[in-house]
């Protein structure tokens, strides 16, 4: 998880508490309210 955090890039919010975040070819949603 940590690899994905530090080399993602970020796409934008899909509302108010998910981030997507892509890494490589595969598109990530993080919570970010938990972080």
């Amino acid at each position: 998880l940590l690899e994905i955090v530090k080399h993602c890039t970020y796409i934008g919010m899909a509302d108010d508490f998910l981030a997507l975040l892509q890494y490589n070819t595969r598109l990530y949603l993080m919570n970010v309210v938990n972080i």
